[in-house]
């Protein structure tokens, strides 16, 4: 009797340390920062403007936001995958590349209106007037041109008014 006491005060021992080692490495977890850039993320993925950014932009902003939502929702996620999980999607966010607006058409227009301006005969050619009204146009255009936050709406916009003017310049003379 007296070896088995022992050994039962010996498993009841091991016991109570297993228990407090497992209690010593349960790592508690924060996802309040990996959740606010989830929301983050979704509100610009709801936005209508998402089609203007690069498809494999938007693609590594996807598979970011997936994978953060699979951490989000992983019960036994360590604080340290909750964390690279965030930076990756921050990252990702970050990265997001606007598709570049397409000037080539306008610029064409302004070429072909310069080209008009410096013609020997312009001012004997048109009217003051005309040619006033098709300056104004051409500076309008000249300024969107210029303008590195054009959206591709005025671009086109101010293509399609050059392109008129100089149709009712050369055709009114």
């Amino acid at each position: 009797m007296k070896g088995t006491k022992k050994i039962i005060a010996f498993a009841l021992v091991c016991a109570l340390i297993a228990v407090v080692l497992t209690a010593c490495n349960t790592e508690t977890t924060d996802k309040t920062a990996l959740q606010a850039a989830i929301t983050s993320a979704e509100t610009i993925k709801a936005t209508a403007d998402y089609g203007d950014y690069t498809k494999p932009s938007r693609t590594a902003f996807e598979s970011a936001l997936d994978n953060a939502k699979a951490a989000n929702s992983k019960a036994d996620a360590k604080q340290s995958e909750i964390d690279a999980a965030k930076n990756t999607l921050i990252a990702a966010q970050n990265n997001l590349t606007i598709i570049p607006e397409d000037k080539t058409a306008l610029a064409s227009a302004i070429s072909d209106a310069q080209a008009i301006i410096d013609d020997a005969n312009y001012t004997t050619d048109y009217s003051e007037l005309a040619r006033g009204a098709f300056e104004l146009v051409l500076a309008a255009s000249t300024e969107v041109y210029e303008n590195e936050n054009a959206t591709q709406p005025q671009i086109d916009g101010a293509a399609s008014a050059l392109l008129a003017a100089i149709t009712l310049l050369t055709e009114n003379g």
